[in-house]
């Protein structure tokens, strides 16, 4: 075999290998990602160590427009057009919002990855109980028990105007710093992102909207809707069999 040949195989094959790369990364950027779980706070429907599959084709692929957040800048993305919208019930993939230690607003963390069922819309009313009750995906209102608020608590929608008091600044403080970059407006604000209250089937063991309040829309992965395999403690775990493929409601 002539070098000539050797050259032209070894060009090929190193093509082969970039498109393949290529392929898998726009996969995971536009299609979808698996994400491990490994709380109790999505049980029974979610288990410690389910490997979930994330769709990003219902909802839209989240696209960054610079990595500026990594230095701790706001964050700014645009989502490529989905199938659909969220739904009350989706089990969404989202970046949980953190609380700033120098300001009372929110954050972005890349790794910082939630799973929870969807519980309110862009102007949705969810009501909070003190006292746990069983969740209902196909109910527009849910109850809840442990929470930061106590009451009806309206979801914030791209376009309103909320009039600014002392109920409603405390409330809703920490998204309004966040579209303001701290700067408190006087009078009223207009919101310019959706958000969305989301809570975990164990409602008594589940960290979400009732502490860490309101996710903003472009802080949402994807939807999801199966586990790929659990192997939480190897291939030999109870929940081998019964966890492979295995589609929630």
């Amino acid at each position: 075999m002539s070098w000539q040949r050797v050259i032209k195989i070894f060009i090929w094959l190193w093509f082969a290998f970039i498109a393949l790369v290529l392929l898998k990364t726009g996969s995971r950027i536009f299609v979808g990602d698996w994400f491990p779980v490994n709380t109790t706070s999505m049980t029974p429907t979610i288990v410690p160590g389910d490997k979930i599959w994330v769709n990003k084709l219902i909802f839209g692929a989240r696209i960054y427009k610079n990595l500026d957040f990594l230095d701790g800048k706001p964050l700014e993305t645009f989502r490529v057009k989905g199938w659909r919208k969220i739904r009350r019930g989706d089990v969404v993939v989202f970046n949980a919002p953190i609380q700033k230690s120098n300001l009372d607003s929110i954050g972005f963390r890349i790794d910082y990855v939630y799973v929870k069922r969807c519980m309110g819309l862009p102007g949705d009313t969810v009501r909070i109980h003190r006292r746990a009750e069983r969740i209902n995906p196909q109910d527009s209102l849910y109850r809840m028990n442990r929470h930061r608020y106590v009451g009806a608590i309206y979801v914030p929608k791209k376009g309103d105007t909320l009039h600014i008091n002392r109920q409603n600044l405390r409330r809703y403080r920490t998204v309004i710093a966040y579209e303001t970059n701290g700067i408190l407006p006087v009078d009223y604000h207009v919101f310019r992102n959706n958000y969305y209250f989301v809570g975990g089937d164990n409602t008594l063991q589940s960290y979400d909207s009732r502490h860490f309040g309101f996710v903003p829309e472009e802080f949402i992965i994807g939807v999801s809707k199966r586990v790929l395999f659990n192997n939480r403690d190897g291939w030999k775990q109870r929940y081998k069999g019964r966890r492979i493929l295995h589609r929630f409601p």
